[in-house]
């Protein structure tokens, strides 16, 4: 039978507890009589909490709690539209709320006020960036609550706009990299609904040049590889998400395909490579690649690079060699004053090419000045 509770015992979301708010009958779980978080309906066509009613099957029951009928399925399916209800409820409780600046007693501010306080531009918003980041990274947090946050909470759009500053009101190289941190755990989190993972890309392109500036400062000067990781990755994200101008100017940033090729070369003096590093820095040139033509040769050339010379695969470095003009592209793009790192990429594809002064002048056709690699 389904557990009775009275309403003064009932558990209140964290940031109403301690105050008196009306709640709407149907919010309520069947089985604990709290608050929803994560509402999904049984072939009954009732609708529980995820954990509550979880729990109740694993215990070997197999019937509905509230109607007592057998249960044909036990599949459990996402009530979108109350869970979207609850967290428009849950948000305007709160921000109503002259107590929604805190969360219980002595917990520190509220992810509501981190959010306000990043948006003053009278405060370093670092401090409450990294604690944002700590929230959303945060396994014991209900995932529903992190939704919440970043959609109705407007969080998404709050921390894209941190890197959007430019001149004066330019965040730091530190900011900018906790707000990364945010962004980048927004994107990945599997319970962000994907029309709240949007918000990220919209406030991102409302001035793509500013935040592809702001993304190239933390793949530059992040204070670790995760860092230049995350960074990475919401490029891709970005490349995927923008259109028009906002994804040109993004995939035209010369400073962002620079970083990008430099994250997958070798991370310390002995030339040792992260798989991860190098994994998602192809994967955001080849994004790129595909969006920018002016970055074609120096993406394929990292990717190619990887492919036969990190991993070694000798029947890529065979078809490499075999293809036709591929030496002749290599010889080009050391001529057109490429970035560092692609020139080193490219000095090392060459040696794949067993020629001789013959055959390079053979393939090599352009009426500029011959360079010999060797």
């Amino acid at each position: 039978m389904v557990r009775k509770e009275s309403t003064t015992s009932m558990r209140l979301p964290p940031q109403h507890q301690g105050l008196e708010v009306k709640i709407p009958s149907f919010f309520r779980c069947p089985i604990s009589l709290n608050v929803m978080r994560s509402p999904v309906s049984l072939c009954t066509g009732v609708t529980y909490d995820r954990a509550s009613i979880q729990r109740w099957l694993d215990s070997g029951n197999n019937t509905c709690p509230a109607t007592m009928l057998p249960l044909p399925s036990t599949d459990l399916v996402p009530n979108l539209t109350l869970r979207s209800l609850i967290a428009h409820w849950s948000a305007s409780a709160a921000s109503s709320s002259p107590a929604a600046g805190s969360v219980g007693s002595g917990a520190g501010p509220s992810p509501a006020c981190l959010v306000r306080q990043v948006a003053s531009s009278d405060a370093d918003p670092s401090t409450a960036l990294r604690a944002l980041a700590a929230y959303l990274s945060d396994d014991d947090v209900d995932e529903f609550e992190k939704n919440t946050l970043v959609g109705a909470g407007g969080a998404a759009e709050t921390v894209a706009s941190v890197l959007r500053r430019k001149g004066e009101q330019q965040i730091s190289v530190e900011g900018a990299e906790a707000a990364v941190r945010v962004l980048a755990a927004t994107v990945a989190l599997d319970g962000i609904e994907d029309a709240n993972k949007k918000r990220v890309a919209a406030g991102l392109a409302a001035d793509a040049s500013a935040s592809a500036a702001s993304l190239a400062r933390v793949l530059r000067g992040g204070s670790g590889l995760e860092a230049r990781i995350d960074a990475a990755r919401l490029v891709e994200f970005l490349l995927a998400n923008a259109a028009g101008e906002a994804k040109e100017a993004i995939a035209e940033s010369s400073e962002l395909v620079g970083e990008l090729i430099r994250l997958v070369g070798p991370v310390d003096e002995k030339g040792s490579l992260d798989m991860k590093a190098v994994d998602t820095g192809l994967s955001c040139l080849a994004t790129i690649s595909r969006s920018r033509r002016a970055a074609r040769a120096e993406a394929a050339v990292a990717v190619l690079w990887a492919v036969c010379h990190k991993y070694k695969d000798r029947r890529a470095a065979d078809a490499a060699a075999a293809s036709e003009g591929g030496l002749t592209r290599l010889l080009l793009l050391l001529q057109s004053g490429c970035s560092p790192a692609a020139r080193q990429m490219a000095l090392e594809l060459l040696k794949i090419y067993k020629v001789n002064a013959k055959s390079c002048l053979a393939g090599y056709d352009s009426k500029t000045t011959h360079i010999m690699p060797f």
